[in-house]
């Protein structure tokens, strides 16, 4: 079973438990008073962590679709990949014992991140690109963060995925004279991918315009800009506008 069916095997079962136990909710209302109030503080109890997994599970299923992405960029093609998930039997064993539903999917697939491959090829300026950006306020964000919106439109952004598989962006400019590095994104340690793009819109509501994987700092492949166009869908961000010709130009140069 692959890696998206085995997550919404999870899923479903997730939401097989949240329906019975609103089930039993409905059920409860005709209990008398002094029997009903324990089981219904339980059943909140109960109903308040399977959501919460299910947002978790979600996040992961994120996460391993950028592995995928990873994993189809180092075979230079899109293989399936085989799901890295623990067997159903197992899942079943490690949540009775008390593991919660994220830190067993994690647990399961943590050994297959892809190791960053793209270092900092400018290692001597560093210090001098930290301490610049840090008197200037600079600091990385994620899509819809506060902030965000600003700096997408005031022009082209820069943008990394870490080694943690999140998703940063930086203004490109200050001004007209202080340009910020990508290594600000990470305070130079390694990516997974990296490079510039053009983003319009306000209030959660993004459209990506054009991509480039061009990082001096960084200088990853070509490939790699399809976790980056990956990342940034995950995040809400419209990608089915932007000029995949002119985004493959601009990766070239």
């Amino acid at each position: 079973m692959g890696i998206n069916q085995e997550s919404d095997v999870l899923q479903s079962m997730l939401r097989q438990v949240i329906d019975g136990l609103a089930e039993v909710q409905t059920r409860a209302k005709y209990l008398p008073d002094r029997d009903i109030y324990e089981l219904k503080r339980e059943i909140s109890d109960i109903l308040e962590i399977c959501h919460e997994e299910m947002s978790h599970l979600k996040t992961s299923q994120n996460q391993i679709e950028l592995i995928q992405a990873m994993i189809g960029n180092q075979s230079g093609g899109y293989a399936e990949a085989r799901s890295p998930l623990l067997p159903t039997a197992t899942l079943a064993t490690n949540l009775s014992s008390g593991l919660s539903l994220n830190s067993v999917v994690t647990q399961s697939f943590s050994n297959n991140v892809p190791s960053p491959r793209f270092f900092n090829q400018s290692p001597a300026t560093l210090d001098d690109e930290l301490r610049s950006a840090d008197e200037l306020g600079i600091k990385p964000i994620k899509v819809g963060e506060s902030g965000f919106d600003d700096i997408i439109n005031e022009g082209t952004v820069k943008w990394a995925v870490t080694k943690n598989l999140e998703l940063l962006v930086i203004p490109k400019f200050l001004d007209v004279n202080n340009e910020i590095y990508h290594t600000v994104i990470t305070r130079g340690q390694p990516v997974l991918a990296a490079g510039e793009a053009e983003i319009v819109g306000s209030n959660g509501s993004y459209i990506l315009l054009k991509i480039s994987n061009h990082s001096g700092h960084f200088q990853p492949t070509s490939e790699s800009l399809e976790l980056g166009i990956t990342a940034f869908r995950q995040q809400g961000v419209d990608i089915s506008h932007y000029d995949r010709e002119g985004a493959i130009r601009l990766a070239e140069t």
